[in-house]
């Protein structure tokens, strides 16, 4: 299960990948600032309907089963950016300049590829990468976060030389959130000129600027949009480790609003009407459940049951707002195995769709048909897809971070 936090933590990963065949994609210039306009335009999501034609008696047609479908992008057990087909298991490299740690080569340059993210109309593809460079007294790290254009195969860096402290897209434009990384004096003396808000980077115009301000003198981090665009969740930072509490900006009514309590992994409802969550904010301690309330903290009900010994995490809304999916340990804090639930809104638990081995994280595919799951120890873990019907798996490649195409394609 993954762990968040603020401490910067570099994994350093196996030797380079070589003679991988293949064309690799075009890299633009990197820029300093991103203030060039990006190549696509932006296109409406909501498309006009057809007209109506006119019906003519017909057979009726035999429902043919449809299995999962688009790219979903990884990283690869080679430290690269991958994408691989969810129907036909096409692969295709993306980098290939992924270096891994070489115990025997210290002076190795690194470079890691990490949390790719799809925007809403499934064109375009942000992701991280980490560059560290020796020095004497060990590495120097430089972060950049990049585009890749699906139908040109060209990337280009849109920030360069920043961490960031989470992004997300914005939903129906070409717009990232993101936080940054909070300055030490803040919490040596917890002073609110250190607190930073949101930012945001504007693809198209080449805008960088601040998104939502803090209030209340905290950083804000971890930005998360709603799949309607209107409401930007974030963590309002209490210490470097750890969730913070949870906060949302509403853009059509231009209010911030404070929740004042930590709420750990979180899924927007698609209208932002509802939040569920799983309150874990650092390690699990073995009690944690799933919870769902209203976006107005108002009405909090238990969603998933209290174990015995087990505890819930990692909701995720289907893309339907009709189930949640979520993760449960069902046998003790030491335990590996996860099961996976598929629960509708108004339902109770029912059967495990299966168990996984060290799981962390779930993503829907864009008919709500199938989740796609990492699955087995760090050295050997695969991305797999898994039914929602029947529990049935396809096994899609070998790698970790993952995020499945979305919209349009």
């Amino acid at each position: 299960m993954k762990r968040f936090g603020f401490t910067l933590i570099f994994l350093l990963l196996a030797q380079i990948a070589c003679n991988v065949a293949g064309t690799p994609a075009v890299v633009l210039a990197p820029t300093e600032v991103a203030t060039a306009t990006l190549i696509p335009t932006v296109v409406s999501l909501t498309s006009t309907p057809p007209p109506t034609p006119t019906m003519e008696p017909s057979p009726t047609p035999t429902e043919v089963p449809q299995g999962p479908s688009g790219w979903i992008a990884y990283i690869g057990s080679d430290s690269n950016l991958w994408l691989v087909d969810a129907s036909s298991r096409e692969l295709r490299q993306l980098t290939y300049d992924g270096v891994a740690w070489d115990a025997s080569n210290q002076g190795q340059i690194m470079v890691t590829y990490e949390d790719p993210q799809w925007s809403s109309d499934g064109k375009l593809l942000a992701y991280e990468r980490q560059t560290g460079t020796p020095i004497e007294s060990g590495y120097q790290y430089q972060f950049d976060l990049l585009v890749y254009e699906l139908a040109t195969d060209q990337f280009r860096p849109v920030l360069v030389n920043q961490q960031t402290a989470g992004y997300a897209w914005k939903p129906g434009a070409y717009l990232i959130a993101y936080g940054t990384m909070i300055d030490m004096q803040y919490f040596l003396n917890r002073d609110s000129q250190y607190a930073n808000g949101i930012w945001a980077i504007d693809l198209e115009a080449g805008d960088t600027y601040e998104l939502v301000a803090p209030q209340g003198g905290r950083p804000l981090v971890r930005p998360n949009w709603s799949p309607d665009g209107r409401f930007l969740g974030f963590d309002e930072v209490l210490a470097m480790d750890g969730r913070g509490e949870f906060a949302y900006y509403d853009f059509e009514a231009q209010k911030y609003t404070a929740w004042k309590d930590v709420i750990g992994s979180y899924s927007w409802s698609p209208d932002g009407s509802l939040i569920a969550y799983d309150k874990q904010g650092y390690i699990a301690q073995g009690d944690e459940r799933i919870w769902l309330n209203t976006r107005q903290k108002d009405n909090e009900r238990s969603f998933s049951p209290k174990y015995e010994q087990g505890y819930s995490f990692g909701p995720a809304f289907s893309p339907q707002g009709d189930r949640i999916a979520y993760l449960s340990n069902l046998d003790g804090l030491d335990n590996t195995q996860f099961s996976l639930f598929v629960v509708s809104v108004n339902g109770s638990e029912g059967p495990s769709l299966g168990i996984f081995d060290q799981t962390w994280k779930l993503d829907w595919s864009p008919d709500g048909k199938w989740l796609a799951l990492n699955n087995g120890p760090y050295e050997n873990k695969q991305i797999l897809v898994v039914s929602t019907e029947d529990g049935s798996t396809k096994t899609l490649a070998q790698g970790s971070q993952f995020a499945w195409q979305s919209g349009e394609r």
